[in-house]
Parts: C-alpha cells; sequence; structure tokens
C-alpha cells in the first residue's frame, strides 16, 4: 500500500499539485469520472473536427492498439483549447489501464483510498530524489513554450548548443530552478 501512495504523491513530492488528485497524469482523477480536468463531452454538440477525432479513437481502442506519436498530433489538429482538454480526458479514461477494483480492495474503497494517499506526500519514505521541486520544469516548460518552442522544436537533442546556452540563461534567471536542473531539462550535460 505504500508504493501505491508513494507513486500517486511523486507529483505532490514534487510540488507540482496540491493533492494526487489534481494531477492528471496518475489517473487517479478518472476512477469514476471520464472528464475530471475538461467539460463535460457532449457527441451530439460537438464539432465535426472533433467527432472526427473521437471516432479514430475508438477505432484505435476497438483494434486493441495503441495510439502513435504520428496518430496524436494527427487527432489534436483543428481542436481548440478546449476540445484539445476533452480529447485528452476521453483517451486517458478509455485507455486507464488502473485496475481501480484491486485498489479499491486494497485500501477498502476508493475513499478510503484516497485519503491514505492524502495523509502522506511522500515525505516519510527515505528515498533521495535527485530532482527535488519539480514545478520548476513546469515553469522552464511554460516559459520556452512562451518564447515559440513547441512540437517538435521542443526535442533540445535537436537544437543548437549556442540555442541551449542562451534557453539556460533564460532559465536560470526566469525560474527557481538551479543549474542542474535547467541543464536535465535541455538535455545537456553539465558545463
Amino acid at each position: 500500500m505504500g508504493c501505491v501512495a508513494y507513486i500517486f504523491n511523486n507529483p505532490v513530492a514534487g510540488k507540482m499539485v496540491r493533492t494526487a488528485m489534481e494531477y492528471r497524469w496518475n489517473l487517479l482523477a478518472y476512477h469514476d469520472n471520464p472528464h475530471p480536468f475538461s467539460k463535460k463531452l457532449r457527441k451530439d454538440r460537438c464539432r465535426n473536427v472533433m467527432r472526427i477525432a473521437l471516432r479514430k479513437v475508438d477505432y484505435f481502442f476497438n483494434k486493441g492498439e495503441y495510439l502513435s506519436y504520428n496518430v496524436l498530433k494527427n487527432l489534436f489538429q483543428g481542436l481548440d483549447r478546449d476540445e484539445s482538454n476533452q480529447l485528452i480526458d476521453y483517451i486517458i479514461f478509455k485507455y486507464n489501464f488502473l485496475a481501480f477494483k484491486d485498489l479499491e480492495e486494497l485500501y477498502d474503497g476508493f475513499g478510503k483510498m484516497v485519503t491514505a494517499v492524502e495523509s502522506n506526500a511522500g515525505s516519510e519514505f527515505d528515498l533521495e530524489d535527485e530532482y527535488g521541486d519539480h514545478s520548476c520544469y513546469l515553469e522552464m516548460l511554460s516559459i520556452v513554450k512562451s518564447l515559440g518552442y513547441k512540437g517538435s522544436s521542443l526535442n533540445f537533442e535537436k537544437i543548437s548548443e549556442e540555442s541551449k546556452d542562451s534557453l539556460f540563461w533564460i532559465l536560470k534567471n526566469q525560474t527557481h530552478a538551479k543549474s542542474s536542473c535547467v541543464n536535465k531539462f535541455l538535455h545537456r550535460s553539465q558545463p
């Protein structure tokens, strides 16, 4: 049970969110809610581009196939921000792999599991986390996106060292990140 709480609380321990339920990517909020991070999806009121994207997701899911990066890129073309969030929630809920029934049995109910998870934030584990405060990564991501880095240009392994050096100083001066974290974010070795 401690392992479950530790995993769900990684973003809490990293100060990315206050509670585990607030973090979309640990899947906990999808227990019985298909849209915890978006407006309720009404397929009958969707734009055509959204209906096509939903049908494609259903097609791949029904074939037992995962969504490749190319398929995902295609799915989100033409969607606005609200639709994108609805599609993300739709995909996560549909492909969610967590065995909620097993987790509920382990904790004697989902509510008790959430209470147990939220009663600790990982600090009671003696595992050293080399990154510490993960919120700096969210800050850096926001800054590089505001500078125009999007999609494939966010692959820092493919940009020049000169560009990385320039970004390093921008991120170092505009965030609370340590130099080592900025270098890790930029996928470069320590100078």
